[in-house]
């Protein structure tokens, strides 16, 4: 795991000096990229509809199996 780590603490490190390296108009092209980007995925999370009937049918699974387990309890 501490490769790993230092990988990405690397691979971080070299992301910042090639933004800052570069010249101002490819600076200005990355950063309108990234923000679109950001904003695009924020919008699309933001927009994902939860999935209720799989959350429900999680919840009566777990219902059912705490009942089962009551009363298997309540028999021994």
């Amino acid at each position: 795991m501490g490769l790993i780590v230092n990988i990405t603490v690397s691979f971080v490190l070299v992301i910042a000096a090639i933004f800052v390296l570069v010249p101002d108009h490819i600076q200005q092209t990355m950063l309108t990229i990234s923000l679109v980007g950001l904003t695009a995925s924020g919008a699309y999370h933001y927009s994902e509809k939860p999935n209720l009937e799989e959350k429900s049918e999680e919840k009566s699974e777990e219902k059912i199996e705490e009942k089962i387990e009551a009363e298997f309890v309540e028999k021994n």
